[in-house]
């Protein structure tokens, strides 16, 4: 049988907060950090590529699995580069607006039998506060009567009839 090992080095927690005790900012520091426009404009751009993803659920997601996974199956040229932001929050950052609009177009997707809810950035979005409740599903309905159908929603596509909220089922 193999030897346990502490992970609780001793000594550790006080030796950080001693350094921490120790640590000031300068001046300059204090006075705040000056960005670059070319950093804003560079920031943005990568917002304007990048879609955000939270997959529902309790279980934590595995950051390599999700990203293997969704590189093989979404319809992309090139590879993106992932960010985990908070617990099964993540930010998935395109290397063009061609890509993230196949995935956008391509939806609804899923990671591990756990929905994955899109959103594309926006300017102004507070990432913190965004509401993540929301799917698009395709549903096949049979023998559904005619009066529950709201026939200004419903459109032809390649020979399929479909629509989206076009059903009212208070009516019925």
């Amino acid at each position: 049988m193999g030897k346990r090992y502490n992970s609780r080095i001793p000594g550790m927690e006080s030796d950080i907060a001693l350094k921490l005790q120790k640590f000031s900012l300068s001046v300059k520091e204090q006075l705040g950090v000056d960005i670059e426009d070319e950093d804003i404009v560079k920031s943005k751009d990568e917002c304007k590529r990048s879609l955000f993803g939270k997959v529902l659920g309790n279980k934590k997601v595995n950051y390599t699995g999700l990203k293997n996974t969704m590189l093989s199956v979404w319809p992309i040229e090139e590879p993106f580069v992932l960010r985990e932001l908070v617990f099964n929050l993540f930010q998935f950052v395109f290397r063009n607006k061609e890509d993230l609009m196949r995935v956008v177009e391509g939806r609804v997707w899923s990671f591990d039998s756990q929905w994955i809810i899109l959103k594309e950035w926006k300017e102004g979005l507070n990432i913190k506060e965004e509401k993540f409740v929301e799917v698009d599903l395709w549903v096949q309905v049979w023998n559904l009567p005619a009066r529950l159908v709201l026939p200004s929603r419903v459109e032809d596509r390649e020979g399929f009839l479909c629509c989206q909220g076009c059903f009212d089922f208070r009516n019925g």
